[in-house]
């Protein structure tokens, strides 16, 4: 990676614009606080204002960690056979957390829609979870048959097949309706359904937003506020899984065979909610497989550090019968995406019950050290880093591997980040740290020749873990695909390709000037056939002038070309005659075949 000066400012755009990026699809499920010391929402409210939809968002965001039921290990209790699909529509009592919640967090509001909705308790119980290989391997053949651009990847998050508890919940029986999605904007608390996605490859239709039909045009963020406004939630991964498919492992709702006769599938628009009853689950839910797919509570469990997205469950009504399976998680897409078959169905805990520990069991530590935080995390199932700036913005999110320790850069700025994890058995802990700009928390501070590219590299790059050193020649050269340098401190030739800055080196490359005058070529006008040093190089192992790097931009600069370099945590920068800067992060180092 090269930064010359004159070109900074164009780079630093582009790497806020993928900051940006990265921002945008940030969960909205990440956590909330839990203590009276570690308090993220009051952060969140100081700069929000103060009107019911605010409120309702970040309390939704709280209740994703802090009102999900919990999944806990496999015991050896008999897997009772489902009772009987149970309604019920009196408004639920408010369930405490587990400390006291911050005065600004709003009562659920108990409207004509929380009375509309049909609840199904769906009871405590055992149940099978995921695919086993031979399920993945069917769906994936499914797939090509049927898609043709399937990989394994898309099913590997359905596995491992495994026997977990959850504990008793309710679901709604159908999907939200626009009618009653309506009614939670006419009272002010959600915004309106997207009825203009101009950037949807789905033709438009006039029964998208029929009164009957599932809402669609919906964010996650948009769906979690009107469960909160309807005193539930989103439902976990688990609690989903299990109200479509039951106890038994079944492949679909009604059994282990596609049936189109049963769900909609392959249409043109969604149908109306419980149009096809021959495809209800064993609890009775209907629409658990197709006309719309459906935003849940849970990530994508893609990884600790990269930008979350969230699963959404049941294939929709333009779907292909192997994404109607229950245990299929290969739907992930960014909370603020919308779609004309994406809506919603909401969950609660059971009515009347709080689960509450009073001396947690899981146990979490956090810290920011040097531009990085690190956490460890202790007997739980669920855990979230979330760190947010000013006004209550979210700015990075993580969901992190539970039972272990990791690590991610810090967000820029000045932010308050949060450690909240969810043990088994239901009990919660949380920590938070609060940190500055990062630039003083070094115990090395970078060179004057480093200090003004590191700022806009500091967190990719750490802190300075030596002192700057001078080199007493560094050749460069600049090619149409990248650019090459040599150190003579090390007689290590470096190669750097394009603007994505993959570099690499190798112990047989070496800077050569046995052919000064190179070899004859005759580049194009105003480009240069390499000589001296890096001519050797680029004949005999880059491919000449077809290889990555093209033919070079200028002369060869060395002999009288002294440098310098820093040694960072992450990387190394150097720089020689030229204005230009080499960030070299190890990340981003290609290793020779």
């Amino acid at each position: 990676m090269i930064t010359p000066n004159s070109e900074r400012n164009a780079h630093s755009n582009i790497k806020t614009l993928s900051l940006m990026v990265l921002i945008s699809i940030s969960s909205l499920v990440a956590c909330g606080g839990t203590s009276e010391e570690i308090n993220v929402q009051a952060t969140v409210d100081a700069s929000i204002a103060a009107t019911k939809r605010a409120e309702l968002e970040t309390q939704s965001a709280i209740d994703a960690v802090i009102q999900t039921p919990t999944i806990v290990e496999p015991t050896d209790t008999p897997i009772p056979p489902p009772s009987e699909p149970t309604n019920t529509t009196a408004p639920p009592t408010p369930i405490p957390p587990t400390s006291a919640p911050p005065t600004t967090v709003p009562q659920p509001v108990h409207t004509q829609a929380s009375d509309s909705l049909e609840w199904v308790v769906i009871p405590s119980s055992n149940f099978i979870m995921g695919s086993t290989e031979a399920e993945m391997q069917t769906a994936l053949a499914e797939c090509k048959a049927t898609r043709g651009d399937c990989q394994e990847w898309l099913f590997e998050g359905d596995m491992p097949q495994e026997t977990i508890f959850v504990n008793q919940f309710e679901i709604t029986r159908y999907e939200v309706t626009n009618a009653l999605y309506n009614q939670c904007v006419a009272a002010g608390n959600c915004e309106p359904a997207k009825t203009n996605i101009t950037d949807s490859n789905i033709p438009y239709h006039p029964d998208f937003f029929a009164d009957a039909n599932p809402v669609v045009g919906v964010t996650a963020t948009d769906a979690s506020i009107f469960c909160r406004w309807v005193g539930g939630r989103l439902p976990t991964r688990a609690e989903w899984e299990k109200a479509a498919r039951g106890i038994d492992g079944r492949q679909f709702p009604w059994g282990n065979t596609f049936d189109p006769a049963k769900a909609n599938f392959s249409s043109t628009h969604p149908a109306p909610v419980g149009s096809y009853p021959d495809g209800a689950s064993p609890y009775g839910v209907m629409d658990m497989a197709g006309n719309v797919l459906e935003w849940t509570a849970d990530d994508a469990r893609l990884g600790g550090h990269m930008p979350p997205s969230i699963v959404l469950r049941g294939g929709g009504w333009n779907s292909y019968p192997f994404e109607g399976r229950a245990a299929y998680r290969g739907i992930r897409l960014s909370p603020g995406l919308v779609g004309y078959d994406i809506g919603f169905r909401c969950a609660r805990d059971e009515t009347g019950t709080a689960i509450v520990q009073q001396t947690p069991s899981v146990t979490v530590s956090f810290e920011y050290k040097q531009g990085v935080l690190y956490w460890s995390v202790r007997t739980a199932a669920e855990a979230y880093v979330t760190c947010y700036i000013a006004g209550g913005t979210i700015a990075s999110s993580w969901h992190v591997d539970t039972e272990g320790d990791g690590s991610a850069p810090a967000p820029e700025g000045s932010v308050t980040c949060a450690l909240v994890a969810t043990g088994y058995d239901g009990s919660k802990a949380a920590e938070t740290v609060t940190f500055g700009s990062g630039v003083d928390d070094c115990d090395l501070q970078p060179a004057e020749t480093f200090t003004t590219v590191w700022q806009d590299f500091r967190y990719e790059l750490g802190c300075p873990t030596s002192e700057q050193v001078t080199i007493p020649m560094l050749a460069e050269q600049a090619f149409q695909g990248g650019h090459m340098f040599w150190r003579s401190d090390t007689d290590a030739v470096y190669v750097i390709y394009g603007a994505e800055g993959k570099w690499q080196t190798d112990p047989n490359w070496k800077w050569d000037g046995s052919n000064p005058d190179g070899i004859g070529l005759s580049p194009p006008p105003g480009l240069f056939e390499p000589r001296r040093g890096f001519g050797w190089l680029w004949r005999t192992h880059l491919g000449r002038e077809g290889g990555p790097l093209g033919w070079a931009l200028e002369e060869e600069r060395g002999f009288d070309n002294t440098g310098q370099a820093q040694v960072f945590e992450r990387g190394i920068m150097l720089k020689g005659g030229t204005p230009r800067v080499y960030v070299l992060l190890y990340k981003d180092q290609l290793t020779q075949e």
